[in-house]
């Protein structure tokens, strides 16, 4: 399951640059929720049991089948998507994640 938000509605109109920022806002967190993934299946947080394999963007990937475990991933990715809304606006000016990890081959 890869996070989407929707998009605005069609009755609104949309102007081409808040489009492009929706769509490359879209991808952004798409990109990590697969990372978060990513994280926790090489850093063995979880049992490998819970994973499968999937493809993002033509690229194999282990995401979570764990409901519990996707919703929580895309509960905290709403909030990251409200931080870089708030910077768009300029309400924020910077917000900082980071993750020291390294993955070990099996």
């Amino acid at each position: 399951m890869f996070l989407n938000f929707p998009r605005k509605s069609s009755k609104m109109a949309i102007q081409k640059g808040d489009q492009q920022h929706h769509e490359t806002l879209n991808v952004i967190v798409q990109f990590l929720e697969v990372a978060f993934h990513s994280i926790l299946f090489c850093r063995k947080v979880y049992p490998p049991e819970i994973f499968e394999r999937r493809r993002f963007m033509s690229v194999p990937v282990q995401m979570s089948v764990s409901t519990q475990l996707n919703d929580y991933i895309i509960d905290s990715l709403g909030i990251l998507k409200l931080g870089f809304f708030l910077i768009s606006k300029h309400s924020v000016y910077s917000f900082n994640i980071f993750s020291l990890f390294r993955c070990r081959s099996s």
